[in-house]
């Protein structure tokens, strides 16, 4: 801005340092698109996409392309409607979610299953729900994996004490037997 004054014209500016704000949108972009989480940043209202990470794209098979202005509902991404709207409606009441176990789609159709983590946030006078999902996957399949062996093993005890108890029984069988011949 320009003043006059009785000796003469001075400029009068106003200069903020933002160098620490940009460090810190720098950190989060990076975060962000590195993460082995899947995050999402989702536009409020109307949940579409207006970003997601690579990995996000990796697990689910999507192109960048095909969820950019799309909900979770029209990519059929989370396989329970009801936990849908349950999550999102938490969401805007409480703000976060924290650790919430859900099953989502990927592209082909396949179900996975996630640790859900949410927050809503505010960035240039709009708001967003920032996700983020682990998928914990491979770790449910080793737990199924393990109840099974779990349950074999219990069937194989089972089965084991049986036959020691049969064998008991004809040997007492045995026993009178020849007591009995005797």
């Amino acid at each position: 801005t320009a003043m006059e004054q009785p000796d003469g014209w001075y400029a009068v500016g106003i200069v903020r340092d933002i160098s620490k704000r940009k460090e810190a949108e720098q950190r989060f972009e990076r975060l962000f698109r590195h993460s082995p989480a899947l995050m999402t940043l989702a536009s409020l209202p109307g949940h579409r996409f207006v970003d997601v990470n690579d990995a996000f794209l990796e697990t689910l098979g999507y192109t960048w392309e095909e969820v950019i202005g799309k909900t979770p509902r029209e990519l059929g991404l989370v396989a329970d409607v009801d936990q849908e709207k349950e999550v999102f409606d938490r969401l805007l009441a409480e703000g976060n979610i924290r650790n919430l176990e859900m099953q989502f789609r990927s592209k082909d159709g396949a179900v996975r299953h996630g640790l859900f983590s949410g927050e809503m946030v505010a960035a240039q006078e709009r708001r967003y729900f920032l996700t983020v999902m682990i998928d914990i996957t491979d770790r449910k399949r080793a737990e199924a994996d393990l109840l099974e062996t779990n349950r074999q093993l219990e069937d194989a005890t089972a089965r084991a004490n049986e036959m020691a108890v049969q064998a008991r029984q004809a040997s007492i069988a045995k026993s009178e037997f020849l007591a009995n011949m005797s």
